[in-house]
């Protein structure tokens, strides 16, 4: 599978981002972890703790977010989902083991932590 990449550079901080061929069947793609406080770094859907599920999967939320017209999913504490077209206000997490809190509804996939969000991008 043949791939780009786009370097997109924050203030302090640079992400690359592959740019994913359109033949991949993901519909969604894996980020990073990034952090959050109290005042949302991803606020799209206009609700404080995100849309909330206690089944909540990484399919769910990039679902949610999807049919919403965002560009952006990101999951935290195991079962809140939250939606944007921008996110990274208060930069990367340290590590990506940060994030490493399972999904309320499927434990073999990684659902943010407190104050952490999963990060995907929505195809």
């Amino acid at each position: 599978m043949k791939t780009s990449s786009l370097t997109v550079t924050g203030l302090a901080i640079a992400i690359v981002i592959p740019l994913i061929n359109a033949d991949c069947n993901k519909p969604a793609f894996y980020l990073g972890c990034f952090k959050d406080t109290n005042s949302r770094d991803m606020h799209g859907l206009g609700i404080q703790n995100g849309y909330e599920n206690s089944l909540m999967t990484v399919e769910m939320c990039t679902d949610h977010c999807r049919t919403r017209g965002f560009k952006y999913a990101g999951l935290q504490y195991a079962r809140h989902c939250f939606c944007g077209d921008k996110f990274g206000k208060y930069g990367l997490a340290d590590s990506d083991s940060e994030c490493r809190m399972t999904c309320q509804g499927d434990p073999s996939q990684n659902c943010g932590a407190a104050a952490r969000n999963s990060v995907y991008l929505i195809r």
